[in-house]
């Protein structure tokens, strides 16, 4: 790879790095859309399929008779039916992981929501092998590993 096409390279991924752990704030807390991070990281690739999990509300609210902004649970959906569900703001600061984590796929990569201690964040493997650097949190390190 000439050094022009690394230069570029690096530059897109220091753009989506900033974008995707420096959020919108609301009253000093990061604000985040799990659709976006999804749509960014898919860039042309179209989203084949998602699988979305149980939000901790799901989880520690037994007693209510649905589940958090009634998505579907544990079900291959298409994109178009998940992102309605993954398209509202949470904070992603530290704490309670307050989304639904994820398992999207596109023709190479698999995206998922990667959590530590309540901060969460997108990272994607790839689909098939490739020569790639791997890093402990997927192939985008996350914040606390960067």
């Amino acid at each position: 790879m000439d050094a022009h096409v690394r230069a570029v390279a690096l530059a897109d991924f220091q753009d989506r790095i900033s974008t995707r752990w420096n959020p919108p704030t609301v009253k000093g807390k990061n604000m985040a859309v799990i659709s976006d991070w999804i749509e960014n990281i898919a860039g042309d690739e179209t989203i084949e399929a998602v699988v979305i999990g149980p939000h901790y509300r799901d989880r520690f609210n037994s007693d209510k008779d649905e589940n958090f902004n009634a998505a579907p649970l544990n079900k291959v959906i298409s994109w178009e039916v998940a992102k309605p569900f993954l398209s509202y703001e949470y904070v992603n600061g530290y704490g309670g992981a307050d989304c639904h984590p994820v398992f999207v796929w596109t023709a190479t990569k698999i995206i998922t929501i990667t959590e530590y201690d309540g901060l969460t964040g997108p990272t994607w493997l790839p689909r098939n092998p490739i020569d790639i650097e791997p890093g402990f949190d997927g192939v985008e390190a996350a914040p606390w590993n960067a």
